[in-house]
């Protein structure tokens, strides 16, 4: 409800970061609109199993129907962190087979977030972290670190956007915590990623 053309895109193609989706007139950001769909759960097998991604990406007809929204995928060379092991070693300790919640296809992560810059995770790999950082970092993060067992932990950092006169402004950049508490370090690289290009996109007419 009250959602602009590209941030329905984001959620139909799965791509987070607004800025790996490029063209579109001014419209597609400013304009807000209430959309409502459905499905006949009969008409679809295993409906009521369907993971949030399967969901959302039963929007891209939605939206070719009614924005007649065309897209395409390039590939161009962007700035990332690479998140690897620090030289010391990672500080991960295995979860507990109990701590694992198992969900409808397998494992899954657990995430309890603050916006003050806290971070709680359960059952999670580094890979789960590939969002959570790249929110915390402005940046694309991509794991490279290898470990695949889950882990338990939490991570505490100040957000740039902290006032100087907060008691949380002492305390760690999101890099630093990574490289203290996790045993992790976020290096810049350059990487080759996928953008999604609107090629066409009309305002709907009115129902």
């Amino acid at each position: 409800m009250d959602i602009s053309l590209r941030t329905l895109i984001s959620e139909a193609y799965g791509i987070y970061d607004i800025t790996h989706i490029v063209g579109g007139s001014v419209w597609v950001d400013r304009d807000r609109f209430d959309l409502e769909a459905k499905f006949d759960p009969a008409e679809i097998p295993g409906a009521s199993h369907l993971t949030f991604r399967q969901r959302a990406d039963m929007l891209r007809p939605l939206l070719a129907e009614r924005f007649g929204l065309k897209v395409h995928l390039e590939t161009r060379q962007f700035p990332v962190y690479n998140l690897v092991i620090s030289k010391g070693g990672h500080k991960l300790q295995p979860a507990k087979p109990e701590d694992i919640d198992q969900g409808v296809s397998g494992a899954t992560c657990l995430f309890r977030r603050s916006r003050n810059g806290y971070l709680q995770v359960q059952g999670c790999v580094p890979k789960d972290l590939e969002d959570e950082l790249r929110f915390a970092t402005g940046r694309t993060v991509i794991d490279k670190t290898g470990i695949t067992t889950r882990s338990n932990f939490e991570l505490r950092w100040t957000p740039d956007d902290t006032p100087a006169d907060s008691p949380e402004a002492s305390g760690p950049s999101i890099f630093t915590a990574v490289q203290e508490q996790l045993g992790l370090k976020l290096v810049p690289a350059v990487a080759p990623l996928d953008i999604l290009v609107i090629d066409a996109a009309a305002k709907p007419s009115e129902n």
